[in-house]
């Protein structure tokens, strides 16, 4: 047995091992088999014990364990960089909205930033942002306003970086016929039905309309008066309103203060 002390099984390093037959090689010779108690691995009398063979089999092991501390702290690191990111685009939409931003704006800023940080780009380099943009199948207006969104963000954390190019191509708008517009008008819902006739008649902006209150609706003169225009824009009166506009309106439950508060 004293050759079966001097070996170690090279799998899990035991020396508890117990004589499992021959193997022989194509000259005849026979190569003592062995077998470990402890993991049942099979091998062959050639595994001799080497000073250095269970040393080398830790530091495996070591080594193996630290790849996988430095994964687990890589993860943990851009985990808590991603939460880091998320309290700054938090903090540049306060920002905004401390500027006077419109929340539209302040809603579209911030879902492009959250985009780019879920297509893995990191909002503190420009490159990187730059790259994430290149390999988007985005419109040219939606390019832009990514680009626009970013370079904001990048100005309220004090940095800046060189834009790329967005070309936008300017196309004839498609415009309907009256008849198409009635068609549209009369295969929607009440609410909705009022809504684009209110459009069809002041040119009014949707969230204008929207936000339209009873109180900013004349039915005896057939006025409506805009008090809280959107863009800038200022106050406007609309008069001649048509007897079709005034009787949707007038038809409209006002359990509310907005005109359209269902259209919301």
């Amino acid at each position: 047995m004293e050759s079966q002390t001097a070996m170690v099984c090279p799998s899990c390093g035991s020396s508890k091992l117990n004589n499992d037959g021959n193997r022989y090689r194509k000259d005849g010779t026979a190569i003592k088999r062995l077998s470990c108690c402890d993991c049942g691995n099979r091998f062959s009398e050639k595994y001799k014990r080497h000073q250095g063979q269970r040393g080398n089999r830790q530091l495996c092991v070591i080594l193996q364990e630290a790849k996988k501390l430095d994964i687990a702290t890589e993860s943990k690191t851009v985990v808590g960089d991603k939460t880091d990111l998320k309290g700054k685009i938090l903090e540049y939409a306060w920002n905004m909205k401390k500027q006077g931003y419109s929340d539209s704006t302040i809603r579209l800023n911030q879902t492009a930033l959250n985009v780019l940080m879920d297509r893995e780009a990191n909002l503190r380099d420009p490159e990187s942002v730059k790259e994430i943009i290149a390999r988007q199948k985005w419109s040219p207006n939606r390019k832009r306003n990514v680009i626009v969104a970013y370079s904001s963000f990048l100005k309220f954390s004090g940095l800046t970086w060189e834009q790329p190019r967005c070309n936008l191509t300017r196309k004839i708008p498609f415009i309907p016929t009256e008849q198409e517009i009635d068609d549209l008008i009369a295969g929607n819902p009440t609410t909705v039905a009022t809504l684009l006739q209110l459009l069809k008649e002041t040119a009014m902006r949707s969230g204008e309309a929207i936000r339209l209150k009873w109180t900013d609706v004349d039915f005896k003169r057939k006025i409506i008066t805009l008090n809280d225009p959107e863009k800038g824009s200022l106050p406007r009166i609309f008069n001649d309103l048509s007897g079709k506009l005034l009787n949707m309106l007038n038809a409209l439950p006002r359990t509310t203060d907005y005109v359209l508060a269902k259209a919301a």
